[in-house]
């Protein structure tokens, strides 16, 4: 089962083009100077979020750390490998509220808190792997994480309480609008990998990377509006799928040794690639602004990345353009910063952080 899952979760990570065209938006985004020892990582990085008005956090993939780091140029590290206390097997999810970081770790299925020193100040147990921290209000943190019960699985949102460890379920998201759970050939019931964000007013956003749609769910858990777009799929090509399996291999087979497994996952995501449409966009590029307004970095665009805004009623407000391959992106208004592979020169290949300001609202 677990190489199963893994070839899915990968899927949704890689990379896919469509024909669509660009439209144009009011918002506007400007290339701002980014952090300059983030500006090629030397690490792979899957989640980046805003501490303050200056400062980022990003994971460190590699070697299981949370990295800071100011616009002045300042850098310091978090945390280790490890099951100790501050420590992280596969750190995933990203959230700053009110000075304090959270990070989740599905390794050893946790979620941490660092105080505004980015010190150790404890940490709580997490009833399914995490798929993303959506807020926090005190003690209570509320998120998003993966139910594999045989009936009735699938994404749930709840709150886990940090002081006691105790994590009570809001409601799950295939309950609240079932056409989230596409099917696909590689799992015996809707693929339950769905991107989800957290919003202003405990809003809450649920999207198929498979299908593109989108519901909003509203503090209750009750499903107020659906939209998205309606996009023609695309297959990978074989050069593509090797590449998700050179780029990616590694990260599965961590994967797989975190939750257990012992055998190399790698075939089996080959023959499910081959398969299964690519995805519209990508698990972790997917975010809210302060104004409700949903930011999608699609898979769209080559060597540019075009991402889909929406307004808080779901009206499709066009799209931007941003340089390179975005794989996770972070707001903070007036501030986007995305972490986006380099596409050519002697940096194709590498990750870097940029850095833009949001204009035109």
């Amino acid at each position: 089962m677990i190489t199963l899952r893994l070839g899915t979760f990968l899927g949704i990570l890689t990379l896919a083009s469509s024909a669509a065209s660009a439209q144009r938006v009011a918002l506007r985004v400007t290339p701002a100077p980014a952090p300059p020892a983030l500006r090629l990582l030397e690490f792979e990085s899957t989640a980046i979020a805003w501490l303050d008005d200056s400062t980022l956090a990003l994971i460190d993939s590699d070697s299981r750390q949370i990295v800071v780091a100011s616009r002045n140029g300042t850098l310091r590290r978090i945390g280790r490998e490890g099951d100790g206390p501050g420590e992280f097997r596969f750190p995933t999810s990203l959230l700053a509220e009110h000075g304090t970081l959270l990070v989740a770790d599905i390794g050893n299925r946790r979620v941490s808190r660092f105080d505004a020193e980015q010190k150790f100040a404890g940490s709580a147990p997490t009833p399914g792997p995490v798929l993303q921290l959506l807020g926090a209000t005190g003690n209570r943190v509320h998120f998003a994480w993966l139910d594999f019960a045989e009936t009735d699985g699938g994404p749930v949102v709840g709150e886990l309480d940090l002081a006691t460890g105790k994590s009570a379920r809001r409601f799950a998201v295939f309950e609240g609008d079932s056409a989230l759970g596409v099917r696909t050939e590689s799992m015996q019931g809707p693929s339950p990998f769905v991107a989800v964000a957290g919003g202003p007013g405990g809003l809450v956003v649920a999207a198929s990377p498979r299908s593109y749609r989108v519901t909003a769910f509203d503090s209750a858990g009750r499903a107020t509006r659906h939209f998205g777009r309606d996009l023609r799929p695309v297959h990978r090509t074989e050069a593509e799928i090797e590449a998700v399996i050179a780029e990616g291999g590694s990260r599965v087979r961590r994967m797989a040794a975190a939750e257990g497994g012992s055998t190399d996952p790698t075939e089996a995501l080959r023959r499910s690639l081959r398969k299964e449409p690519k995805p519209h966009f990508l698990m972790n590029a997917v975010t809210l602004d302060a104004r409700g307004r949903l930011w999608v970095a699609t898979t769209r665009g080559g060597d540019r990345t075009e991402v889909d805004v929406f307004g808080q009623d779901g009206a499709f407000l066009g799209t931007v353009s941003l340089a390179g391959r975005v794989s996770a992106l972070a707001l903070r208004l007036p501030w986007l910063a995305v972490i986006s592979e380099r596409t050519s020169g002697d940096e194709e290949g590498m990750q870097g952080v940029d850095l833009y300001r949001v204009g035109g609202e």
